[in-house]
This record gives C-alpha cells, structure tokens and sequence, in this order.
C-alpha cells in the first residue's frame, strides 16, 4: 500500500508540473497574441498616415497641374490675341511658375516657333529660304539620302523639319547628323 500511495503523489507531482507547463504556453500564446496585435495596429496606423500623405502629395499635384494648365491657356490666348509682343522664352515661363512647373511642348514649340518667326523677319536678308533650298534639292540627280539630309541641316532646317521631309526618324536624323560632326 505504501507503493502505491508513493505513486499517487507522483502522479499528483507530474500533473501538478503538467499543469504548470501548460498554463506558462498558454501565457506566451496570448502574449504573442498582444504583440502580433499590436503590431498589426501599428501596421495600420502607419499605413494610414502614408495614405493621408499620398491623398496630400495628389491634392497637390492636381492644384499644381491645374495652376499650369491655367497658366497656359493664358500664355496661350496672350499669344494668338497678341501676335507682335510674343517675345516669351522657355526661361520666362519657367521663372513665372518659380521653375517647379513644365510646361507641354505644344506651348513651348508654339513659342519657339514664334520666336523663330520674328528672328526670320529681322534677318530675311542672311536667311536663305527654305523653298528655295528645297526646289534646288529636288531638281537636284539623285543623291544619297545621307547627302539629302546634310544638305537640308546646311540649308538651315533643324532635326525635326528634315525627318518630316525625308520621312525619316527624328532620332535617326539627329545621331546622322551627330555622327557628321564627330568625322570633321
């Protein structure tokens, strides 16, 4: 009887210590529990203050972009109802929106254009015409498209005006011409 009552209590000890394990699992499961949580919550917060800030960088930039847009629709009207005092440049625009603001390139082409225009009409006496230069090139025999173009970059035209000619690339044009200039 001895034996077994010595058994009991061991058993009643290993329950006992069972128990006690159990209940300390239990305390890191739900501490686990909290800090996963309260991970999550920080998770969230800072996820929410980063939308916050992105709604705010967007606000902004729909405000800027609409200052811009306004901004050119006054250069341009500025510039078709007033067609003599259109003497703007590309660091005029930029300096007005205090340079943080683009402008599109139909704006800037348009006045470059206008620029070009009244440059034309101060120098017409150095400035060969360009219909002249290009009724010579056609009656010209045939010549290589690369002399074509090396002609029409002399003639005065820019990349652009000479890749329209040509049907040619613009980027095509300009690495020819890039190539011209590093042979000479």
């Amino acid at each position: 009887m001895p034996i077994l009552i010595f058994f009991l209590y061991l058993i009643i000890v290993f329950i006992i210590l069972a128990i006690i394990l159990l209940y300390l699992r239990q305390n890191r499961f739900i501490e686990a529990e909290k800090k996963l949580k309260k991970i999550q919550e920080e998770s969230e917060e800072l996820l929410a203050a980063f939308l916050v800030e992105l709604k705010e960088e967007n606000e902004q930039f729909v405000t800027k972009l609409n200052n811009m847009q306004e901004k050119i629709n006054k250069i341009t009207t500025e510039a078709e109802s007033n067609p003599q005092s259109n003497n703007f440049t590309y660091s005029d625009v930029t300096s007005q929106s205090n340079k943080e603001q683009a402008i599109t390139n139909e704006v800037y082409s348009r006045m470059l254009a206008t620029q070009k225009y009244q440059n034309k009409e101060k120098n017409t006496e150095n400035v060969i015409d360009p219909k002249d230069t290009e009724e010579k090139i056609d009656e010209q025999p045939e010549e290589s498209t690369e002399q074509r173009i090396i002609t029409l970059h002399e003639a005065g035209y820019n990349a652009e005006e000479i890749a329209k000619i040509t049907g040619k690339g613009k980027t095509e044009i300009e690495l020819l011409l890039k190539f011209r200039r590093n042979m000479k």
